[in-house]
């Protein structure tokens, strides 16, 4: 069941005082729980965190410092992932596989900070998440146990299919930033990245890796660097398949980003400057749970809480974080020579190969 609820506090608290009975705002303690889950299929552990939530009369600070108010204890949850797989046999869908398997849990230890300072546990399955199987996507089910009182929270999701690039082109090597002019080769005015929406796929952020090997001239001792360069967002709001779907970056400003991430050495060379690209990638309740939860730059601060759980708060829902490019791909010889040659990246030691 997806919730949505809209504070009306200020509301209540006009009408509460022109009663003349006083009224309880705080009734007695009544525990809820919020949950935090995405499955992704990329990763080889799944995590879920549970945690208390109540109103109470003490200050969020106090509150807050207090473990008992937000972490349950070791034993108190019982954490289970269900899978239900199905074939399609002409054109009915018919179930297949289904099996459950227990979390099990972990002990995190938390840094010195507002919030309670204790140790807090979290849940988690190395199991295998298959995105679909007989070509039909698997469906997925978070189920919370309250061990001690026999409440039961359940939520479910669908994992997100991989996507692949149109541009760059899929099947070519190498990539490039420059263009030529009768002047030479200068930089583009814009780089783009295209691709087409899956099912379910929402929000896309999208990252370009950047890899380099520096080797160490003294004893020829080589090291594999990278770092990842943010190249924008793009939205798909019906989660349709097919969509098309682009983000656009400039090539300077990520040649001037090269020029601040790598220190200037002297007693090295860097060999081999290549990238690939990689996405971020939010379900449908996922990305609104994102949009419900930012601040919000509106007169009206009231903004409505969204939570896909049955008999819960929180999210349990996707993503897919992975390589959109099947490789690395190589700076061509005119961008390789930019490398070398522009005030951005010129002292950074670069030779060409």
């Amino acid at each position: 069941m997806k919730k949505w609820n809209l504070g009306v506090i200020g509301v209540l608290l006009v009408m509460l005082s022109s009663c003349e009975t006083d009224v309880e705002l705080i009734q007695d303690y009544e525990q809820n729980s919020f949950i935090f889950g995405l499955l992704d299929q990329h990763v080889d552990t799944q995590f879920v965190r549970v945690n208390k939530a109540f109103l109470g009369t003490l200050s969020i600070e106090e509150m807050a410092a207090i473990g008992d108010s937000i972490n349950y204890q070791p034993g108190d949850l019982k954490v289970e992932l269900n899978l239900k797989s199905f074939f399609n046999l002409q054109g009915r869908i018919l179930p297949d596989r289904d099996e459950t398997v227990e979390l099990q849990e972990l002990t995190v230890s938390k840094s010195t900070g507002l919030f309670n300072n204790d140790d807090y546990t979290v849940f988690y399955t190395t199991t295998a998440i298959p995105q679909e199987e007989n070509n039909v996507p698997v469906d997925y089910e978070l189920i919370v146990t309250n061990l001690r009182t026999g409440k039961v929270i359940s939520g479910k999701t669908q994992l997100i299919e991989d996507t692949r690039l149109d541009q760059p082109n899929p099947n070519s090597s190498t990539v490039s930033f420059s263009k030529l002019t009768p002047n030479g080769f200068i930089f583009q005015d814009n780089f783009n990245v295209e691709w087409k929406s899956k099912r379910n796929a929402v929000k896309h952020e999208v990252y370009v890796r950047f890899y380099y090997d520096e080797i160490n001239l003294s004893t020829s001792d080589t090291t594999y660097n990278s770092f990842d360069y943010f190249a924008g967002t793009a939205e798909n709001p019906g989660g349709n398949s097919g969509a098309s779907l682009f983000t656009v970056f400039d090539p300077l400003n990520f040649f001037k980003e090269i020029g601040r991430r790598l220190e200037v050495k002297t007693g090295i060379e860097r060999i081999r400057p290549r990238i690939q690209i990689y996405m971020i990638i939010a379900n449908q309740d996922f990305s609104l749970y994102v949009d419900a939860s930012s601040p919000s730059n509106d007169i009206n601060q009231n903004k409505p809480s969204y939570s896909n759980l049955s008999n819960g708060l929180g999210i349990f829902g996707a993503r897919n974080s992975s390589f959109v490019t099947t490789r690395d791909l190589r700076f061509n010889q005119s961008s390789l020579d930019l490398l070398l040659e522009s005030t951005e990246t010129r002292d950074l030691s670069f030779k060409p190969i």
